[in-house]
């Protein structure tokens, strides 16, 4: 019998494993990484979603700024 603490989330980017989070006492309380769009897809670990997914995001919000404001 597998229990829901034994399945490895695989992250769409890097295909490695996805981080559980914990509290300080332990208690893990999130296993379900970020949302990796507009990169990929699915979930993605928190290496990808800090180095490539957040950095894309701030880019693509820099570059298209503009809109009506500007």
């Amino acid at each position: 019998h597998i229990s829901k603490g034994d399945i490895k989330m695989i992250c769409v980017i890097c295909k490695g494993e996805i981080e559980k989070h914990y509290t300080e006492e332990g208690v893990m309380y999130w296993d379900q990484g970020h949302n990796a769009e507009p990169i990929a897809d699915g979930r993605c670990c928190d290496k990808c979603n800090q180095d490539i997914v957040i950095q894309y995001r701030i880019s693509d919000m820099l570059v298209n700024k503009g809109g009506g404001n500007g």
